[in-house]
């Protein structure tokens, strides 16, 4: 189903910036400076993203559903 595909999807892009923070944490010779703190603000954007349209798309709605808190 298209669901369990998006799900799928955004779950690996979240599990490959994790990987791609963990690296630039190992490895601070190869990502320096600047470009290393732009990596890595932009990986955690992308991954702040992706959960919240994960929220976004398979959370309950508090306007539809007052009594799932």
């Amino acid at each position: 189903s298209k669901f369990a595909a998006v799900w799928e999807k955004a779950y690996s892009l979240i599990a490959n910036c994790n990987k791609l923070l963990e690296y630039a944490e190992k490895n601070e010779e190869v990502l320096t400076g600047k470009m290393r703190k732009m990596i890595i603000g932009e990986a955690m954007a992308l991954r702040a993203f992706l959960h919240f349209d994960m929220l976004r798309l398979f959370a309950p709605a508090p306007s539809t559903n007052p009594g799932d808190r």
